[in-house]
């Protein structure tokens, strides 16, 4: 899992139809990365990680996704899975119609009243201060709390108790609950509050970690995956929840894997084959590696992993941002090969499509990859602001 020569391969992060699986080898084959991951799409929720069969994914199933997987390693491209692996889907059978008691949770808030079913307030027997206030325009997706089998959010947090009441969030029923009966704020995962449909996440220290990773395990081994990425794994709250999910992955799965997660701590170097990844910025992608990426790369080696120089974008052209040219991707694999590092674009089927300069773009890449460098050449690359041919 660490000494495999694929590790500084990379690949590209998009979302994947069928229609579009020939090209999408083509232009893995160009880059020399010659994987692919595939985004979110391929499974229907987060937790129990079906496999879409119809929108908003596109395989038909586990045989669609399983045929797509088989086609791909034909033409020389092997194939990895993203997961949102941290947070649980609001539609998600592990939240409802009746949540899973094994939902991380914190605190135990006491209802000071009886709670009918149509109130829209709770009155609480303890202080509310140390409860999130929702702000922004997703911020309820932060204030959800359980109370018996009923999800409920609140807008609004009062020195007595919630205001602004959502009761049966998420399909839970709305039921009437007595005096004194607890109330939980489901733990969130922490920078995903404005994501809709996070719910939560689960318990490190319980057994639904070890479920959800048999659930990745199980679609792994099926569709013949070789590369998982645990993302989100930095929303855990204590430490050693980061390494939690691919932990219970590795006691479940049968293939080999390469593995890579958003959060590396030393609860985590012997469970990840590398790491390092943040997300593109959609300009000045030069100075975003040189004076930021690069020193989570090099932490990222101190901490005993292959890093990533990616994910870095790739685009076309529009108002909110310019076409990705060429000699921005030579830039990239001229660090990859600098940091012995593995390139890696976040990009779509449109966005390679619709640029123009895709196939040239890619070929630089590769140049770089195919590269055997003496270390003082390397050392010499790592200069910031500098391009190399």
């Amino acid at each position: 899992a660490k000494s495999s020569p694929d590790i500084q391969l990379g690949y590209l992060f998009l979302d994947v139809v069928p229609a579009s699986v020939n090209q999408t080898a083509a232009w893995a084959n160009a880059s020399g990365m010659r994987y692919v991951m595939l985004n979110s799409a391929w499974y229907i929720t987060s937790g129990h990680y079906n496999v879409s069969v119809g929108a908003p994914g596109y395989w038909g199933g586990m045989a669609g996704l399983k045929q797509a997987v088989g086609w791909f390693e034909a033409h020389g491209v092997k194939v990895g899975m993203h997961t949102m692996s941290a947070h649980i889907d609001t539609r998600d059978s592990y939240v409802t119609p009746v949540p899973d008691p094994r939902l991380g949770k914190t605190g135990n808030l006491r209802i000071s009243s009886a709670l009918s079913v149509g109130a829209t307030s709770v009155a609480t027997v303890t202080a509310t201060a140390h409860l999130p206030t929702p702000t922004g325009p997703l911020a309820s997706a932060c204030c959800d709390m359980q109370i018996g089998n009923e999800i409920i959010t609140y807008s609004a947090v009062e020195p007595s108790g919630l205001s602004g009441v959502q009761r049966g969030a998420y399909g839970t029923v709305a039921a009437a609950h007595p005096a004194g009966t607890p109330i939980y704020l489901l733990t969130k995962a922490e920078g995903m509050c404005c994501w809709p449909d996070a719910t939560g996440v689960w318990d490190p220290d319980g057994t639904l970690v070890d479920e959800i990773g048999a659930n990745l395990a199980r679609v792994y081994d099926e569709a013949g995956f070789s590369q998982i990425y645990f993302d989100g794994n930095e929303c855990q709250e204590r430490p050693h929840g980061i390494g939690a999910m691919a932990q219970a992955f590795w006691r479940h799965v049968k293939r080999d894997v390469l593995s890579e997660g958003s959060a590396q701590t030393p609860y985590t170097w012997h469970l990840d084959s590398r790491g390092g990844t943040t997300d593109y910025s959609a300009t000045a992608c030069r100075a975003w590696f040189d004076h930021f990426k690069s020193g989570i790369v090099v932490s990222t080696q101190q901490k005993l992993l292959t890093a990533q120089v990616g994910w870095w974008g790739f685009m076309y052209h529009s108002l909110a941002h310019y076409a990705t040219t060429p000699d921005e991707l030579e830039y990239m694999g001229a660090r990859a090969a600098a940091y012995d590092a593995a390139p890696s674009l976040e990009t779509g089927s449109m966005m390679l499509t619709g640029n123009g300069r895709t196939m040239e773009a890619l070929a630089k890449v590769r140049t770089y990859l195919e590269l055997d460098l003496p270390a003082a050449v390397k050392a010499q690359m790592r200069a910031p602001d500098m391009d190399f041919c």
